[in-house]
């Protein structure tokens, strides 16, 4: 943090503003954790499928190709974690590879910053459909909160800038005089 901010940030607003960045970490966690446990439904629900396509059952089902990811993104000097569902085409041999995970097409998010249901579902084969709501149904919190906690370290960093500058231009007047 710059001596700029520290010069008038009261310990009571520093103390806010160090638990807003630990509640991003943890909420970040949280959302690792989400995004982990419906990959591995879908790692499972696949090699289940393709097993079963084998021995010729369920040959007109597709596999899961649709799934959450935790984005990075820059936001003025910090980072904002956003929990966006992407999809990927699938391939089995590009599964694995790290340079596809990172493409893929972003759903797009409504007017109101939400996902509409039918979107998500549209994406679904069928058989992870409880799981897409089940997860976005937690994820929607984790985003939320997680753009909340943003704002307010953005805010008190925005506010405690512009009360430097105001009090250093007066600092500048009492010394000129």
């Amino acid at each position: 943090m710059s001596d700029e901010i520290e010069q008038h940030l009261e310990p009571a607003e520093a103390e806010l503003r160090d638990a807003a960045f630990e509640k991003i970490e943890e909420l970040r966690l949280q959302a690792e954790q989400i995004v982990g446990e419906y990959w591995a439904f879908v790692e499972e629900s696949n090699t289940a499928l393709k097993r079963d396509k084998k021995i010729g059952e369920r040959l007109k089902e597709k596999a899961i190709s649709f799934g959450p990811r935790l984005e990075k993104m820059p936001s003025g000097k910090y980072t904002k974690y956003v929990p966006n569902w992407v999809h990927y085409p699938y391939n089995e041999r590009r599964a694995k590879s790290q340079k596809s995970a990172r493409l893929g097409e972003r759903v797009k998010l409504g007017p109101n910053k939400e996902y509409n249901l039918r979107t998500l579902l549209r994406y679904a084969t069928g058989r992870d459909d409880a799981k897409i709501l089940d997860t976005e149904r937690e994820l929607m919190v984790i985003r939320e909160r997680l753009e909340m906690f943003h704002e307010i370290i953005v805010l008190i960093d925005r506010k405690t800038r512009r009360i430097n500058r105001i009090a250093n231009k007066y600092q500048e007047v009492r010394q000129n005089d």
